[in-house]
């Protein structure tokens, strides 16, 4: 659906969603140039609480070398077992039951139309941003999940995590 002087109306949801799934996953080896696309994407959106906060994270992590983001990536959620981006991990539940909810997960990207041919667990919080940053159909999977973002976001407080600002922008701009 496109013609000459038809402009497409931006969702600034999807926008910040995109841009925190970016930051949330595992830093590449050259991430510069994906950090000005995010800092440009998001001074493209009005002012909001999630702007700011995303924006925040945004001037911390891009004052850090590449080695820094792995490490400081690394121990947040790689070494920390209290936190956790896969977001029904922490919840007690059989491996059944997770598994369960698990499929239903990857049952809901599929009905959408989502790709998620990730190699991660469809709970994982950055495959699940991408959904619904593709999808506003996948917004409610996010909702879904409150408890476990809230929970996520109390632990890296605790922490005092630069990370917490993008769960925070998170759980302000779906409303979750």
């Amino acid at each position: 659906m496109s013609g000459v002087g038809q402009t497409m109306a931006v969702d600034s949801t999807a926008v910040l969603l995109q841009a925190a799934s970016l930051l949330l996953s595992y830093p590449a080896a050259d991430t510069t140039a994906d950090l000005d696309l995010i800092a440009s994407a998001l001074a493209e959106q009005p002012p909001s609480r999630p702007r700011r906060a995303l924006e925040r994270f945004l001037a911390w992590w891009t004052g850090l070398d590449t080695d820094e983001r792995e490490q400081s990536y690394v121990a947040t959620f790689d070494l920390d077992p209290d936190v956790s981006l896969y977001l029904s991990e922490e919840q007690p539940r059989t491996s059944r039951t997770r598994g369960a909810e698990l499929l239903e997960l990857r049952r809901a990207y599929v009905a959408a139309g989502v790709d998620v041919t990730w190699r991660e667990l469809p709970d994982f919080l950055p495959l699940m941003l991408e959904a619904a940053a593709a999808d506003p159909a996948c917004r409610p999977l996010l909702a879904a999940r409150r408890d476990a973002l809230e929970s996520l976001k109390g632990h890296l407080e605790r922490r005092k995590s630069p990370f917490a600002l993008v769960v925070d922008a998170l759980l302000e701009e779906v409303r979750l």
